[in-house]
């Protein structure tokens, strides 16, 4: 697995329409969708962010990861913003008697377009500090005693995968 390219995919699916997996495949076979530069929209890692015309005649977006990157995690999608998280392992030089947790990175990209949901992100990811293989992210509400309702999530933070906080509007 360690000379697979990977990368995260977002499908858009129009259930009213009955032939959007049958017109405009570019090369691909009916049924079928493949990263055609016709049909799906390729983002680098650190591309800028593709505007509403750049997908607009698209299936959908396939973002790039780092070479050797894995995503290790599910993926949650909470008010748009979809959070996952990545491992990059580090090979152990030969005779070495011990090895690092290799390079965990936590991703905040909006469901639409890729572009970073974290407020002030520059990058659609960030180093989780500590690396190792993260927890997949938990969102949901809790009531508070006061009555109100706060939603949170998990996992969402680059300084701990373990540290909670309200998810991005």
């Amino acid at each position: 697995a360690y000379a697979t390219d990977n990368y995260f995919y977002m499908v858009i699916d129009r259930p009213t329409n009955s032939t959007w997996l049958t017109t405009d495949m570019g090369d691909c076979s009916v049924g079928e969708i493949c990263m055609d530069e016709d049909v799906m929209l390729e983002i680098a890692r650190d591309d800028d962010n593709p505007t509403e015309a750049d997908l607009a005649d698209k299936k959908g977006w396939y973002l790039e990861l780092a070479p050797h990157e894995q995503v290790v995690t599910s993926a949650i999608t909470v008010f748009g913003g979809v959070t996952f998280s990545t491992h990059i392992p580090t090979v152990p030089e030969p005779g070495a008697c011990s090895s690092d947790l290799g390079t965990a990175n936590v991703y905040n990209v909006r469901y639409r377009n890729a572009a970073p949901s974290r407020p002030g992100a520059l990058n659609r990811y960030e180093e989780i500090e500590g690396g190792g293989l993260p927890p997949s992210p938990v969102a949901g509400q809790v009531r508070l005693d006061d009555g109100t309702i706060v939603p949170f999530i998990i996992g969402a933070d680059p300084s701990s995968p373990l540290e909670g906080g309200l998810p991005v509007p």
